[in-house]
């Protein structure tokens, strides 16, 4: 079918894909429903702009935009005449042919009787001490592990194999010394010339590269292959004397960054692309901040909040802090003591998992708060911990880097939820 398709930058068109999506609080499932378009097309193809978008689905997702930046959109699209073919991928995903084998053979029961099974043979109790002495000794094992193993998660394998294909003289999983250890390092005459490190994205990361950067010599380049980031935490990765690469662009840059001669030229270029991403995203940032400010609390955010005015701290509520390079967080809360500004990042964790998340993520909030503002705010990081673990309190590296890079910092769990009060102002000093 001949359709009228409008040809966008697919960093535009990504942005106005999710701009529409968070505005509306939809699934990508209802998105691809609303628009006739299988899930799969529009989540990959239409989000990542391997495919213009047809008119009439632009003209949708403009809608939630300010008039002024709709009606420059409007003028900025290139429409063409094109072929639009409908694929509609089907996925069929059923458990209930076990779940009914299962039922069928133990009971209703038998989840619940296998659990007091468990329980009744569960003769070992350790004390919070045993605990994160156990923590710790897991830690070491884990390095040892990982100084053993040559597993690759895709990414990393994708690398390894066009570094061979390159000629590049490296060591893959390498240890500098007992804890500091890279992806990749790069080799000449038997010196270290580069240190990589990959990731799907550099948002959750970011403390930890930073860590990684300040313990190696500045003369040594530090690449970040991601796979998809945000422009601004690229543009800072440069300003902190890392190089970024887009893991679809690698092969085109990394024998030239690890040669002295030709780095700050392609130092320089990809500052320039990312340069022009930054214009265009600097936009969406705004709407997107603006319409943070109007999401209701969660149970926890409210808790804190009302805590904080218990306390007579007088707090802001959800506040927009602009960047020096004008972009905008929204963090949870505000408060003003002293003429000290102090934001707070609200978050709970289930399980362990999560919880080693909310401290990378609150540490990566950390670092940019303290460097890329237009004035100096402090980050009170609170974490709601139920995911019955001791790593909230024992040696690991997320902790450690929440520890560093957020100036205050609380977890709060089921024993001392009711002492939150006490807590949060113990914390504050005052």
């Amino acid at each position: 079918m001949i359709v009228d398709l409008v040809k966008l930058k697919p960093e535009i068109q990504k942005r106005l894909i999710e701009n529409y999506k968070d505005y509306h609080r939809v699934t990508w499932s209802e998105l691809g429903n609303k628009f006739d378009v299988g899930i799969s097309t529009f989540r990959y193809t239409l989000r990542h702009g391997k495919r213009p978008l047809k008119k009439d689905i632009f003209d949708e997702l403009i809608k939630p935009l300010p008039k002024d930046i709709a009606n420059e959109m409007k003028r900025d699209a290139i429409i063409v005449q094109g072929n639009w073919k409908r694929i509609k991928l089907k996925i069929k995903r059923d458990g209930k042919k076990a779940a009914k084998s299962i039922l069928k053979k133990y009971g209703h029961d038998y989840f619940r009787k296998i659990g007091k099974i468990g329980s009744k043979n569960q003769k070992t109790y350790w004390t919070r001490e045993r605990s994160l002495k156990q923590c710790n000794y897991g830690r070491l094992g884990g390095l040892k592990r990982v100084k053993r193993t040559k597993y690759f998660n895709r990414q990393e394998k994708h690398v390894f194999e066009e570094n061979k294909r390159l000629g590049l003289k490296f060591k893959s999983n390498y240890f500098l010394d007992n804890e500091l250890n890279f992806d990749f390092v790069y080799f000449k005459n038997g010196n270290i010339i580069g240190v990589e490190e990959t990731t799907l994205n550099p948002f959750r990361g970011l403390a930890s590269f930073i860590e990684k950067r300040s313990k190696i010599e500045r003369e040594i380049p530090f690449i970040v292959t991601f796979k998809e980031s945000y422009p601004q935490i690229v543009s800072f990765l440069l300003k902190m004397g890392m190089i970024p690469l887009n893991l679809n662009q690698r092969h085109l840059f990394i024998n030239k960054i690890l040669n002295p001669q030709s780095r700050n030229k392609i130092r320089k270029k990809i500052k320039d692309m990312i340069k022009q991403k930054i214009d265009s995203s600097r936009v969406f940032s705004y709407v997107n901040a603006t319409r943070e400010l109007e999401t209701p609390y969660d149970r926890y955010e409210k808790t804190v909040h009302r805590v904080l005015n218990v306390l007579g701290l007088n707090p802001m509520g959800r506040a927009l802090i602009e960047t020096r390079d004008g972009f905008h967080f929204v963090p949870d809360d505000m408060i003003s003591i002293n003429d000290k500004k102090i934001v707070f990042l609200v978050s709970h964790s289930s399980s362990r998992g999560s919880l080693f998340y909310t401290f990378y993520k609150d540490s990566t909030y950390g670092v940019l708060f303290k460097n890329t503002l237009k004035e100096r705010i402090y980050t009170f990081s609170i974490i709601f911990d139920f995911s019955g673990t001791v790593s909230a309190y024992g040696n690991n590296k997320p902790r450690e880097l929440w520890l560093k890079y957020c100036d205050f910092k609380l977890v709060v769990n089921n024993k001392n939820l009711k002492k939150l009060p006490s807590l949060i102002k113990s914390t504050l000093g005052s």
